[in-house]
């Protein structure tokens, strides 16, 4: 054992007073506070470049806390919804767009805010991943609900696979959201390139609540 002795950080008078103030903590009948448990939501506050144009960085940032203010902000300085931020020159998929960064952090008021002002539901282009298709396989369920209320294309495909989001939802295990899919509508029956319909993609997952459930669908 060291010989040396411990550090003391305080003068006597110091500790002493900090001992009778703890002491009448602990004797006084009034609540002590407690930590709230809902999530911190701090405003962002760099938006603006030195020149005064808005940041993307900063919508995709408020998008990721929930800060509504902030994103209208954003939505009535005409803001492009639909661009894609922090791209990395020469990798093909560097960056993200508002409506994918809040999939991707569950925020289903700032999706709904997104899309009623101009953001796109679904692919710019034919065969890309879709919103729906990652808010299903991520487990995104708010998302799905906003998503669909928003009448995005349900049946659309992906490219490298053929999957649609009931693919994407019955791989993955999300049976709340294959049910939401169904009942809006959704196709069990179209095939992958690997000859799969939504009932096959779960049975190779083994999923057996999705398969069992699409299997007379």
């Amino acid at each position: 054992m060291s010989s040396k002795p411990w550090p003391i950080q305080f003068d006597p008078p110091v500790l002493l007073d900090m001992l009778k103030k703890g002491l009448a903590l602990c004797n006084s009948t009034k609540p002590l506070a407690t930590l709230s448990t809902a999530p911190l939501k701090t405003p962002v506050k760099t938006i603006y470049d030195e020149k005064g144009k808005l940041l993307g960085a900063g919508l995709i940032q408020a998008i990721e806390i929930g800060d509504l203010d902030t994103i209208r902000l954003y939505i009535r300085s005409k803001f492009d919804l639909n661009s894609r931020i922090g791209v990395v020159p020469g990798r093909e998929y560097s960056g993200t767009s508002p409506v994918f960064a809040a999939i991707e952090h569950n925020q289903s008021e700032a999706l709904a805010l997104l899309l009623s002002s101009g953001a796109r539901g679904d692919a710019k282009k034919k065969y890309d991943l879709t919103p729906l298709m990652i808010a299903a396989k991520y487990g995104k369920t708010d998302c799905v609900k906003v998503l669909i209320s928003k009448k995005v294309h349900l049946d659309a495909r992906w490219g490298r696979g053929s999957d649609t989001a009931l693919h994407m939802a019955s791989y993955a295990g999300h049976l709340d959201i294959v049910k939401m899919l169904i009942t809006a509508g959704a196709n069990p029956k179209l095939k992958n390139l690997d000859g799969d319909d939504a009932y096959g993609a779960a049975k190779a997952f083994g999923n057996v609540s999705i398969a069992n459930y699409l299997s007379n669908r």
